[in-house]
């Protein structure tokens, strides 16, 4: 579960972390050259950018530290990652996102996946967003015989949603979710009717 979050939690959340980060890795300067592990500090910088909206200085973040460390993974271009991971069978873009995992993704605005396709279960998922960024419904589709399954988002603050799945010819059930101030689930969907 994603994008529980409006942008402004995204904002509160993700840019003291993006700050911090980025002090840390101008103190190091080029001591972490060749480091995989400084590379992925300079993964997540770019992904907190990337949470952020802010694409350009996310693709900088990647320019600068594939500069810096070498690590393929930050390679400004659609690769496929199994030469960088070897048990990865996904291809990535420029920004660090998956495009390619078994299916095809597509981005809306920065981090926010509107459509994937799962192709070896024939599936196909597309999500709606509401205007302050969190996901509003989900809708996935087997392409073989039609079947629909429908998951609504209903908000009620204090970082709960009410969610309601329904599938082709069946009545709604209902669970609630809560999430803390980063997105993460913090119980299971617990579903009745």
């Amino acid at each position: 579960m994603n994008h529980l979050l409006t942008y402004d939690q995204i904002e509160a959340a993700y840019r003291p972390l993006v700050e911090e980060l980025e002090i840390w890795l101008q103190e190091q300067g080029e001591a972490g050259a060749g480091n995989a592990l400084y590379g992925e500090a300079w993964n997540a910088l770019s992904l907190g950018y990337l949470h952020l909206g802010e694409m350009e200085r996310c693709l900088e973040s990647r320019r600068e530290g594939y500069d810096i460390t070498e690590w393929d993974f930050l390679k400004l271009e659609v690769c496929d990652r199994t030469r960088v991971i070897p048990s990865s069978d996904s291809v990535w873009d420029e920004y660090g996102r998956i495009i390619e995992s078994g299916g095809g993704v597509t981005y809306g605005e920065a981090d926010r996946e509107i459509r994937w396709e799962e192709s070896a279960d024939g599936i196909v998922v597309v999500l709606e967003y509401d205007s302050l960024g969190r996901v509003s419904k989900s809708v996935q589709t087997w392409t073989d015989d039609g079947y629909e399954y429908v998951q609504e988002y209903e908000y009620e603050g204090g970082n709960t949603v009410m969610v309601t799945g329904y599938s082709t010819g069946n009545s709604p059930s209902y669970a609630t979710l809560s999430y803390d101030e980063y997105g993460r689930p913090l119980n299971e969907l617990e579903w009745s009717n």
